[in-house]
């Protein structure tokens, strides 16, 4: 295990405060809309809508490629085991499991969504860095705790990676390989302990230098959202985006039948 920690941002600085209110405000609300979606329409339209966000987005496909395959693959392995825990109509079997047409629609249903989200959280939260992110969370009435802990976890996760992988290079030069026996479990076991307790200590020493710097346990904006054209603009386009999904989901099965 390396060192080396990938966290999800893309970061753009010419996006403004303003900007980054709205992309977690329609990030957020997308994401509650494909929540509530059903009909394989709309839940199409979502991904598409996902896709498009991303392609507009300039977002870099490179730099989120291996990040994008990470989360499809999460998504696949749930998707996975969803058809053999919905009862219905038997399609295929699998050793003991039996598949069912329901849990296939069902699995189908859940990867689309998921999918959806995920791309969209991409194209849209993905290019504002943690700066940004934590910004707009703490003028959305977000708990400032949440915030210092999103903001001081991507600061430092990496730092508590390199820690944990030099203790595990220390173990190797000491001649440890692990096995399935007592002494493994408690090598582990101090393994972890010592990672803990170096990252409490750390934890200490930049709490005492946050206040030492003048921090008094709240968020300082230095610019304030204004909104322009531009902001206003994409503001309505994603309310109508989110509209038409809608629409989709509850008004296609009567204006247009075959989308039953």
């Amino acid at each position: 295990m390396g060192g080396e920690v990938r966290v999800i941002f893309v970061e753009q600085p010419a996006i403004g405060p303003g900007e980054a209110l709205v992309r977690v405000v329609f990030a957020a609300a997308f994401a509650g809309v494909v929540a509530g979606l059903d009909r394989p329409v709309a839940l199409g339209a979502a991904v598409v809508l996902a896709i498009i966000a991303l392609g507009v987005g300039k977002v870099g496909l490179r730099q989120i490629a291996g990040r994008l395959v990470a989360l499809e693959a999460l998504v696949l392995l749930a998707v996975l085991t969803v058809p053999f825990g919905v009862p219905g109509v038997p399609v295929f079997t699998w050793g003991p499991l039996v598949a069912t047409q329901e849990g296939l629609g069902r699995a189908a249903d859940l990867g689309m969504s998921a999918s959806a989200v995920a791309l969209m959280l991409l194209a849209v939260v993905a290019p504002l860095g943690p700066g940004r992110l934590g910004s707009a969370l703490g003028r959305l009435g977000v708990p400032a705790r949440l915030v210092h802990l999103l903001l001081l976890m991507v600061r430092y996760l990496e730092v508590i990676a390199a820690e944990l992988a030099r203790v595990r290079a220390a173990q190797k030069l000491r001649g440890f390989r692990p096995g399935a026996n007592r002494h493994t479990v408690r090598t582990l076991g101090y393994l972890v302990g010592m990672s803990l307790v170096r990252a409490l200590e750390r934890a200490e020493r930049v709490h005492d230098a946050m206040r030492c710097r003048g921090f008094s346990g709240g968020l300082v904006a230095f610019d304030a959202p204004t909104l322009t054209r531009r902001e206003v603009g994409l503001s309505v386009g994603g309310a109508a985006a989110l509209a038409g999904l809608v629409f989709l989901e509850l008004g296609s099965g009567e204006v247009w039948p075959w989308f039953r």
